[in-house]
């Protein structure tokens, strides 16, 4: 029997404790692909752990993984971990998709000798950034590595990447963990807050929920509701309003979005009324005076959804939010 030695992963949120077990234990058997698609919800981990599987193919010590435990998302670029047969490749700055020519320039990297006589390893996060010749020159090379080459893709869910590109890989879900464990886990590193709202907000990724409380969430919803409040007592217009969200983290301002239409469609299914987070029925979706329905909540949280796959990378996220409003609040 298989003993993997924990230190090299203990520093790991819990919930990914179990998945980098299993990838160690699979490249000690070498079963692992050369090939690796990491997928799950944003700030559910999955980048830590593909982070963490990169330091580990290429041998950097147990005492230094920790360091790799939570990293710094903005510190995930090129170099970031010190070691010349790394690299990270993620949209350019003002970009929301990844070139070809970052793809080929990735591809002549892993052809290369390994400096330290090792693996050469590439880290591509988010995957579904890349663009269709993109994603189209690096199916040869997932199909045939180079030797001692390792490419790690990082994405939201499997469906966004062509299928072309998923034959090719072996995948793994990072899963939510259980509300109750992510509380007490986000307690101990965050101190007291409504960490069930927050966890709730966050789709149950924690990681999420974390930074939404690290980045003032509280206050920020209050400000994103009362700007739908004066939107549908018609005293505010939708480009104003735009302009001041175009200001806040889009993602943020999209999850906020999806949050509360999805409260309002569970109100409105169960007759129930949502007060949580300043949100108060359906009140603020809507003109006053007009009814909104489920079919219309439905329709609008089909937007959103929509709006955090294609736009939460948005270099022109005001004219997005401007759309969206106009059309709820003509």
């Amino acid at each position: 029997m298989l003993v993997i030695d924990k230190k090299g992963f203990a520093d790991l949120p819990f919930w990914l404790q179990g998945p980098a077990a299993s990838l160690a234990a699979g490249q000690e058997r070498k079963r692992n692909s050369q090939a690796l698609l990491i997928h799950g919800i944003p700030g559910s981990g999955r980048r830590i752990l593909a982070l963490w599987y990169a330091a580990h193919l290429l041998g950097i010590p147990h005492n230094r993984l920790a360091h790799f435990s939570m990293p710094d998302p903005g510190a995930l670029e090129q170099g970031a971990m010190g070691h010349a047969d790394f690299m990270f490749l993620q949209p350019p700055p003002e970009k929301s998709v990844i070139p070809v020519e970052a793809v080929r320039e990735m591809i002549g990297f892993l052809q290369l000798k390994s400096h330290q006589g090792g693996a050469r390893v590439a880290l591509v996060c988010p995957a579904d950034s890349l663009t269709t010749a993109a994603a189209n020159s690096l199916l040869k090379t997932l199909e045939e590595p180079p030797a001692g080459g390792f490419i790690i893709l990082v994405a939201s869910s499997p469906a966004v990447l062509p299928a072309t590109i998923l034959s090719r890989c072996q995948r793994l879900a990072v899963r939510r963990p259980e509300p109750d464990a992510a509380v007490e886990w986000l307690r101990a590193r965050g101190g007291e807050a409504d960490w069930q709202l927050l966890l709730e907000v966050a789709g149950g990724a924690p990681l999420r929920a974390l930074a939404l409380h690290q980045d003032n969430f509280s206050g920020k919803a209050r400000q994103l509701h009362d700007d739908l409040r004066q939107l549908a007592a018609g005293r505010e217009s939708p480009v104003a309003v735009a302009q001041r969200w175009a200001e806040h983290d889009n993602e943020l301002v999209a999850q906020w979005l999806y949050w509360t239409l999805s409260s309002a469609v569970r109100g409105s299914a169960s007759g129930q009324v949502s007060t949580q987070a300043g949100i108060v029925g359906n009140q603020p979706l809507q003109n006053a005076g007009k009814a909104l329905n489920m079919q219309t909540l439905l329709h609008r949280l089909a937007e959103v959804e929509e709006l955090r796959r294609t736009g939460a990378r948005a270099v022109k996220a005001d004219l997005q939010y401007a759309a969206l409003l106009q059309r709820w609040f003509a």
